[in-house]
């Protein structure tokens, strides 16, 4: 059990460095509105199950991006063709899945019941229209805190990422 406790520890550690990549807090971003309006949409619970498999699914390639990055960055310091080739390929993983997970979502979100639902709640006050402003500014603020190197200093984001 304390074996177990540790690894859990050392996951979460893991999640930790994730969130100090800017496409992983975008990709949280993006997770956050689909499940949120998923909610005017009825699905069942099967597709509820599809979103969060192909959530994750992003979630997890970006973390194995994540982790190449790191290991590549640490043992070839100096550029290498090898070493892009590696960073490239980790982040055409994420560009596969990530693309998927948007057809996915456009097939199941084009739906105009669930359409006319979310514009009928968005155009029936300020309110809502208030409380969507606020929360992409929330997002982009969480989106926009800039990279940090796992020694913890601030640094630039890398374009190539």
């Amino acid at each position: 059990m304390i074996k177990f406790i540790k690894a859990s520890a050392n996951a979460l550690r893991g999640v930790g460095f994730c969130l100090k990549e800017r496409n992983f807090r975008i990709h949280i971003v993006i997770a956050a509105y689909v499940l949120f309006f998923s909610r005017y949409y009825g699905f069942a619970p099967g597709e509820y199950a599809l979103i969060v498999l192909l959530i994750g699914g992003v979630l997890a390639m970006e973390a194995v991006n994540t982790a190449v990055e790191a290991i590549v960055d640490k043992i070839s310091p100096a550029y290498s063709e090898h070493a892009k080739v590696a960073k490239d390929t980790a982040a055409a993983a994420v560009l596969i899945a990530a693309l998927c997970a948007a057809v996915v979502g456009v097939v199941m979100f084009s739906e105009s019941r669930g359409l006319a639902a979310v514009w009928e709640r968005l155009s029936g006050g300020v309110v809502y229209p208030a409380a969507l402003v606020g929360s992409l500014v929330i997002a982009g603020l969480f989106i926009g805190e800039g990279k940090r190197d796992f020694a913890g200093s601030v640094g630039k984001d890398d374009d190539a990422e």
